[in-house]
């Protein structure tokens, strides 16, 4: 009991930071208009390069050019022009604040912070959005409000001459997608016993969601360590499952982890070799 004590009150302390840009090659973001879903254009990493010992990623749209882009360890974005590192992406601030971006020539964009929005997409409602908006002073017609959600990336991109709203995604390898299967969502949140259980060496675990969200499945051992990630990304409302193999482990018990936007969930389960 002591020890299932110490986890619970990890977990209610432990707060997880939220990733606004998810960078990994291969992640992509498909949009379109609010009124016509026929007509989409999709923005992908579609590479990586090293300069200056930093890691960077290229992303844009199909055909197009790209925008070379870096994540520092807070999971602000910043971007590569005239091999000079600016912060595109600030993810780090309150409502409120400002700070600037280079624009072009000696202007530079005004960027203001909103955070804890909600966004209604194709995709659903995220909820715990960030929003940056960037405007030239004096200049007419500049300004863009790109918004973020958590776990997903850009959800809706606004401004006077562009209006991108989130339709699909593939983040790290899971495909987003609209579903009209109303029928078959869940009604409320579930995490259920792994099978088998006891297990050796590998598990099922199965759990449900009523709403989309981010989602993160992790296992710790009796002392509250992350022994492995099994879920972390956004997920629409459904039931899921995941494989936990324990094969590099010692024999235990571990105890498994379930947490959305909203709900958590903890049980236990013991691994004989």
């Amino acid at each position: 009991m002591k020890h299932i004590a110490i986890i619970l009150f990890m977990l209610s302390v432990r707060v997880y930071a939220q990733d606004y840009f998810p960078l990994q090659i291969g992640n992509s973001w498909t949009y379109c208009g609010k009124s016509d879903t026929v007509v989409k254009w999709t923005y992908r990493i579609k590479d990586s390069l090293t300069n200056g010992g930093k890691t960077y990623f290229l992303y844009g749209r199909d055909n197009s050019a790209n925008d070379t882009i870096r994540k520092d360890a807070f999971g602000n974005i910043w971007k590569l022009q005239g091999g000079q590192d600016s912060l595109w992406f600030d993810f780090t601030r309150d409502s409120g604040e400002v700070y600037s971006f280079p624009a072009y020539d000696t202007a530079s964009y005004v960027v203001m912070v909103f955070r804890q929005l909600t966004k209604e997409t194709y995709l659903g409602t995220f909820v715990d959005c960030y929003g940056l908006g960037f405007v030239v002073p004096r200049a007419i017609d500049t300004g863009i409000l790109y918004t973020f959600a958590p776990g997903v990336g850009l959800a809706e991109i606004s401004g006077a001459w562009e209006y991108d709203l989130l339709f699909s995604a593939v983040i790290r390898n899971t495909p987003l997608f609209v579903s009209n299967k109303r029928e078959n969502v869940p009604d409320r949140f579930e995490l259920r016993q792994n099978f088998p259980n006891p297990f050796n060496p590998a598990t099922v675990i199965t759990y449900q969601i009523p709403t989309g969200g981010l989602v993160s499945l992790k296992v710790c051992d009796l002392m509250g360590h992350e022994i492995a990630t099994l879920v972390n990304t956004w997920q629409a409302a459904g039931e899921y499952r995941a494989v936990f193999n324990a094969s590099k482990l010692a024999s235990g018990v571990y105890f498994y982890i379930l947490k959305s936007d909203k709900y958590s969930m903890v049980k236990k389960c013991a691994f004989l070799k």
